[in-house]
């Protein structure tokens, strides 16, 4: 579990071993906020995909071991990179691997986390302090954020659509700073969780 990984990287630094260089989180559905939060303490960076990773284990591994044997050291956000782009290459040879992966520096966890949860609260505002007249509004505004927002695959069929469990953050929030007007609490929280992500 995502907790049970968290508590054995703390058990492991609490008991005097290293930090760990990078996570490669390689399977489908884990460059999630939820999963990243929990153990960014206890590391540098974590590559993972945001949808499917078409169980390609470990056959990425090889080359980056290579790679990196090859230049003799690399700093932790260019291995994690090479474990995303190996992974890439693996499943861009194969075709019709629809993938998206990425890397974080998970020392920006907490800021993020910190957006987040000041976009939730402003929502949560906007729902509670609206007349019983206005709510049905608010709840519009909400629902066409999300249908604006990225979506990440994860049900049958290739079809990208709300109905999909996983919705992209950054785009969500921008979404949100875009059809939020009426509620500057809420944009302001969007666009500064829009800045706290770029660049992952």
């Amino acid at each position: 579990s995502t907790w049970g990984l968290g508590a054995g990287l703390k058990l492991a630094r609490d008991r005097g071993l290293p930090m760990v260089s990078v996570i490669h989180f390689n399977n489908c559905f884990n460059m999630s906020v939820e999963l990243l939060h929990t153990v960014a303490p206890y590391a540098d960076y974590a590559a993972g995909y945001n949808n499917y990773s078409f169980f390609t284990s470990g056959a990425a591994y090889p080359a980056v071991f290579q790679k990196l044997q090859g230049l003799g050291s690399a700093s932790a956000q260019e291995l994690a990179q090479w474990f995303s782009d190996e992974n890439h290459a693996g499943l861009a040879a194969k075709g019709n691997h629809p993938t998206v992966g990425g890397v974080v520096h998970l020392a920006r966890m907490e800021g993020i986390a910190t957006g987040i949860d000041s976009l939730s609260d402003a929502l949560l505002d906007a729902m509670r302090s609206a007349s019983p007249a206005d709510r049905p509004a608010v709840l519009d505004m909400i629902q066409k954020a999300i249908e604006m927002a990225q979506q990440y695959d994860s049900e049958p069929g290739w079809q990208l659509e709300t109905p999909d469990q996983l919705t992209d953050i950054c785009s969500f929030a921008a979404a949100l700073g875009t059809v939020a007007s009426g509620f500057p609490a809420v944009q302001s929280a969007a666009w500064t969780l829009v800045k706290l992500l770029d660049g992952i």
